[in-house]
């Protein structure tokens, strides 16, 4: 597990969103939770269109972005979006939203392996960010 800090410019993304109790189905991290459903979902339509999506996006990267609003003490409701950066989002497909990051400082953590399924959202709250 890796957290960095950066300097990002725009950064524009093209994917699927979630909002609402991710752990309603399932309180784990796994596939079966919201998360791990618009991932499935995400990666099957990302499968499906493959050759056009290389020709405008980043290839090997992909996001996953959580937007904590008020909602998400209140109610732990999250607005959660999968997805790759695009250049031109004039061939982006219509199936897709859009998402504009502004120029800005990001705190990127990457996971891998066996560390996805880690409860890292309290990981950062308790141990990285202080």
């Amino acid at each position: 597990m890796e957290l960095k800090f950066i300097k990002q410019y725009r950064l524009v993304l093209a994917g699927f969103n979630y909002y609402g109790d991710p752990f309603s189905i399932s309180a784990e991290w796994t596939e079966e939770n919201e998360i791990g459903r618009l991932w499935n979902r995400f990666m099957s339509w990302f499968e499906q269109h493959r050759e056009t999506v290389e020709q405008f996006s980043t290839p090997g990267v992909a996001y996953e972005m959580h937007l904590y609003g008020n909602e998400a003490n209140e109610k732990g409701y999250f607005d959660i979006f999968t997805g790759f950066s695009v250049r031109n989002i004039e061939e982006v497909p219509f199936e897709l939203l859009i998402r504009y990051l502004p120029e800005s400082d990001y705190a990127i953590l990457t996971v891998s392996g066996d560390e996805i399924t880690m409860d890292w959202s309290e990981i950062i709250k308790t141990d990285l960010l202080p």
